[in-house]
């Protein structure tokens, strides 16, 4: 387990989109985060891998 700790929202969505540029790039797809995103308190890791599933998933079920 990893202790928790404050960390940017922004950077949490990027090192998540970082995960699954290969499968945004397959797609042709970009993804644009929004500035000024609050800095949050957790597991930076679980809050990465939440992010990264949602993004996954979205671009799996997005159909054509």
């Amino acid at each position: 387990m990893n202790l928790p700790q404050v960390v940017s929202f922004a950077v949490i969505v990027q090192d998540a989109l970082d995960f699954v540029r290969g499968c945004l790039e397959e797609r042709g797809l970009t993804v644009a985060v929004a500035a000024g995103l609050p800095e949050i308190y957790g597991d930076r890791m679980r809050l990465v891998a939440v992010i990264q599933n949602l993004v996954d998933n979205a671009v799996k079920y997005m159909g054509d």
